[in-house]
């Protein structure tokens, strides 16, 4: 076989192809890079308002924090040694009512929120949980605390503590758990009797909110106007009717056994881990995402190049069309630059709506340039259906998450099938063969009518 026709033949086509659609992987590499630098900027973005606004909020509740002093004598010296200690209430219940709204950094918007929580519950009888054989509690002056991970983000704290009503609790050195602590002046209150308490915290924060279930008997509930809630954590909400479109409440029960860290505990006691190992609450998710459906919708690129490719393939195959690899380049470029537009336009407007404005600029662009190609508007109609009918199993795959790599898979299948049921009586030697011809050429064998007959032609009966 000459140079030519190798160069000419079928199955160097195939491979030219098959090269040309692993080089569309620079532009959708490009843009994947471009995708998550702007991802990256959204980030910076959400962070710099929720430094402003307040981070995650993490509900606790109040603990009660006696010292205790006890006289040590040592080589007839004695000394006074104190250790606070610390008790978690019996019964505790977190009520919150969740409020989302929007905030924007130049074209980045955010969710945020403000939280109204109601702390109630009670302590019961102090005196009989923290004994001590040795030394003295000094119940004179036992306080409240409260720690508050983001303080930041309080913007009101009523408290009530037995008949003490608005009860001033004030910023301290003390921690607990790592968090910062606000502490009540000394309480008067008998440590024989239980000690009731309500407190109203007013909180801002973004993407999240959680509990840690600080009471032998913790019940929390939360109702906001959130489409999408992300439960997580060390305990799920427990079955709950559904409300209505568009929002969701959910109730949690945890009880002292079901976490990792005492009741009761001396000062330098509590791990932090077993806080953080205990804690659960929602997650105002995002699944509308657009950079997240950017990042699906490009996993197909390749993918919908080369089935293009294909079609303009089986076009150029069973038509006997001539296509240029600088056309197929042309083509798979404009495919590329789909996910470039979609990414930009979708950053200012709805997803939705950047797809279909997307798709429909690639389908005359793309579509005028076929009709030429292939000398007839109805093979690039033809293209213009092909890719209508891609981008929309694109657009169903985008928006199914859940469903995404069985309706893809199916989908290819599919392709390949119609693919190998319409090339079925294709003779791929027998094209290959009939390329290698010079063009014009004639078969010498073949009959002509325009020349004179030889009795080579003459069948002998």
């Amino acid at each position: 076989m000459a140079a030519g026709g190798v160069f000419q033949s079928t199955t160097f086509k195939l491979l030219g192809l098959g090269f040309l659609t692993l080089l569309m992987l620079i532009p959708l590499g490009m843009v994947s890079g471009l995708r998550s630098e702007r991802e990256s900027r959204r980030s910076e973005a959400e962070d710099n308002i929720a430094a402003s606004w307040g981070t995650a909020t993490r509900v606790t509740g109040p603990v009660l924090a006696v010292p205790h002093r006890q006289v040590v004598v040592t080589k007839k010296v004695s000394s006074e040694v104190w250790t606070w200690w610390y008790l978690l209430p019996e019964q505790l219940s977190a009520k919150t009512a969740i409020v989302v709204s929007e905030r924007s950094k130049g074209i980045f918007r955010m969710p945020v929120y403000e939280a109204d929580i109601v702390l109630s519950g009670h302590f019961a009888s102090p005196a009989t949980q923290l004994t001590h054989g040795q030394g003295e509690m000094m119940w004179a002056q036992a306080e409240l605390l409260l720690p508050v991970a983001e303080p930041r983000g309080l913007r009101g704290l009523h408290v009530r503590v037995g008949d003490q009503v608005d009860v001033r609790l004030t910023p301290s050195a003390r921690s607990l758990g790592g968090m910062p602590v606000f502490r009540s002046a000394p309480l008067r209150h008998d440590p024989q009797q239980s000690l009731q308490f309500e407190l109203d915290l007013k909180q801002a924060g973004t993407r999240l909110l959680d509990f840690v279930p600080m009471a032998r008997n913790f019940s929390a509930s939360v109702q906001a106007q959130w489409p999408d809630p992300d439960f997580f954590g060390a305990t799920l909400p427990m079955a709950r009717p559904h409300t209505k479109p568009g929002s969701f409440a959910a109730d949690w029960q945890v009880l002292e056994y079901n976490r990792s860290f005492p009741s009761v505990w001396s000062e330098g006691d509590l791990d932090i881990n077993a806080l953080n190992q205990s804690a659960f609450g929602v997650r105002l998710y995002r699944s509308a995402d657009v950079y997240l459906q950017n990042e699906r919708s490009t996993k197909y690129g390749l993918l919908f190049i080369a089935l293009t490719f294909g079609v303009f393939f089986l076009f150029e195959t069973l038509q006997r069309l001539r296509v240029h690899p600088v056309q197929y380049l042309l083509v798979g470029t404009a495919l590329a630059t789909f996910y470039l537009v979609l990414l930009a336009a979708s950053e200012h407007i709805s997803f939705a709506l950047a797809y279909l404005l997307g798709v429909v600029a690639l389908l005359l662009i793309v579509g005028g340039y076929c009709s030429a190609i292939l000398r007839s508007w109805r093979r690039g109609l033809g293209i213009v259906l092909w890719l209508a009918l891609l981008y929309g199993v694109l657009l169903v795959l985008i928006t199914r998450e859940d469903f995404a790599l069985a309706m893809g898979s199916g989908v290819v299948l599919l392709l390949i099938a119609a693919t190998m049921f319409l090339t079925r009586k294709v003779d791929w030697y027998g094209l290959g063969a009939g390329e290698t011809a010079a063009p014009g050429a004639r078969n010498p064998d073949a009959f002509d009518a325009t020349r004179p007959p030889k009795s080579s032609d003459v069948i002998e009966g």
